[in-house]
């Protein structure tokens, strides 16, 4: 056996090459270890990042669907009587209304902040987030009112859809919301306001307000699709 004379203050002392072999062996092994170590650790940290992205990304979604929502309702609650031959003409959404696409939306729905009857868009649409936001009004049932003489009562399905994106590659997240309003008609009421931003006040339920609490009036149902 070959051997490694290592000297010292006393002579030299013999050593076995193959030890030296098996502690850069060692050492490798270890190296390898850490190395495996840190990727595992990049990865989890870059899964981490995707994660809190994609929850940021329906986050931000959801937030635009909300503001498409409210923005739908406060139109609602400002219609006139002679504006409800708009939503009665309003197309039909399919059953699985969530899975249409923006070009479906961008031709039968309006943007946050429009008035559909004059299609003009108002300086200060409410609580501008920067992001996409459509929403649509269609009349489900009307039924006269049983305890208001001169009065209909209308069923209303309400959707909206947000959408935010991921830098300018145009793909992203998006979130579609549906509620059922209701809304009556009576000869003489006070139409609500359109809601300023920071107001907190629903319109709907300001509106609503000035009815007798018999009479149906406001948000019934509420679902998010996706």
């Amino acid at each position: 056996m070959s051997c490694l004379q290592i000297q010292t203050n006393s002579g030299f002392i013999s050593a076995p090459r193959n030890s030296r072999g098996a502690a850069l062996l060692l050492g490798l092994v270890l190296l390898t270890a850490l190395l495996l170590v840190g990727l595992v650790g990049i990865n989890s940290m870059l899964f981490q990042q995707t994660m809190a992205g994609n929850f940021q990304q329906r986050l931000l979604a959801r937030q635009a669907a909300s503001v498409a929502e409210r923005w739908a309702m406060a139109w609602l609650a400002s219609a006139e009587e002679e504006d409800r031959i708009l939503m009665e003409l309003a197309i039909t959404a399919p059953p699985l209304v969530e899975d249409l696409a923006a070009d479906w939306w961008q031709e039968h729905s309006f943007p946050v902040g429009m008035n559909p009857v004059s299609g003009m868009m108002l300086e200060q649409p409410l609580g501008g987030t920067g992001l996409a936001a459509r929403w649509l009004i269609k009349a489900v049932h009307t039924q006269p009112s049983e305890s208001e003489p001169d009065t209909d009562i209308s069923y209303y399905r309400v959707l909206s859809r947000g959408s935010a994106f991921r830098g300018n590659a145009g793909t992203g997240s998006h979130a579609v919301l549906e509620a059922i309003v209701v809304r009556p008609w009576p000869v003489e009421f006070e139409s609500g306001p359109l809601l300023a931003p920071g107001e907190l006040a629903s319109p709907l339920e300001v509106f609503c307000a000035q009815f007798d609490a018999a009479l149906p009036c406001g948000q019934v149902a509420w679902r998010q699709r996706k």
